[in-house]
C-alpha cells in the first residue's frame, strides 16, 4: 500500500479544486442559450418572450437592466422588465441574407445577444439566444412566362393530363409547390 503525505497547503488546495470545479462546471452549464419563435412576415411590437423570466431573474426594482447588443434590427427589449419583442421591421424569412439558401424550415434564425447588468453595475453578464423565423405561406409559385398557352384536343378523355413548365415558390416545405395538376 502507498501512502502520501501531503503538507496543509497542499491539502487545503486539493480540497479547494474539489469544492470550486463543480461550482464552475454548474456555472457554464447554466449559461444556456434563449430560444424563441416567430412567423414571418407579423406586425410589429409582437411578444418573443421575457428574457428575465427565462434566465430566472427577478425584476422590479429597477437594479438590474437589460441591453441588447446585436440584432436590434429586427428585435428589442424592454431595459427594466427584459421583454423581448420584434422591433418596427417587419421579417421576410425570404429575404434575410442568412436565410436564403436555407430549405429547412427550423434552420432560419436570427441571433441576437442580451446583456444583463446587475445593481449599480455590479457585475455584467452577456447571454445569447435565437429567433427561429418559420416560414408561411406568403408566396404564388410563379412560372417561367406570365401566360401560359394549352392546346386542349376536342376529343381528349376526362382526366387527361397535360405537361405545365415547371414552377417555382420561394416558400418551401408545406408552404412550397409539392405538386400541381
Amino acid at each position: 500500500m502507498l501512502r502520501m503525505r501531503t503538507t496543509g497547503w497542499a491539502r487545503a488546495w486539493c480540497l479547494g479544486c474539489c469544492l470550486l470545479l463543480p461550482l464552475s462546471l454548474s456555472l457554464a452549464a447554466a449559461k444556456q442559450l434563449l430560444r424563441y419563435r416567430l412567423a414571418e412576415e407579423g406586425p410589429a411590437d409582437v411578444r418573443l418572450g421575457n428574457v428575465a423570466s427565462d434566465l430566472g431573474i427577478v425584476t422590479g426594482s429597477g437594479e438590474v437592466t437589460f441591453s441588447l447588443e446585436s440584432g436590434s434590427e429586427y428585435l428589442k427589449i424592454d431595459n427594466l422588465t427584459g421583454e423581448l419583442s420584434t422591433s418596427e421591421r417587419r421579417i421576410d424569412r425570404e429575404k434575410l441574407p442568412q436565410c436564403q439558401m436555407i430549405f429547412d424550415e427550423n434552420e432560419c434564425f436570427l441571433d441576437f445577444e442580451v446583456s444583463v447588468i446587475g445593481p449599480s453595475q455590479s457585475w455584467v453578464d452577456l447571454f445569447e439566444g435565437r429567433v427561429i423565423v418559420l416560414d408561411i405561406n406568403d408566396n404564388t409559385p410563379t412560372f417561367p412566362s406570365p401566360v401560359l398557352t394549352l392546346t386542349v384536343e376536342e376529343n381528349r378523355p376526362v382526366g387527361t393530363l397535360y405537361l405545365l413548365p415547371t414552377a417555382t415558390d420561394r416558400d418551401f416545405g408545406r408552404n412550397g409547390i409539392e405538386r400541381y395538376l
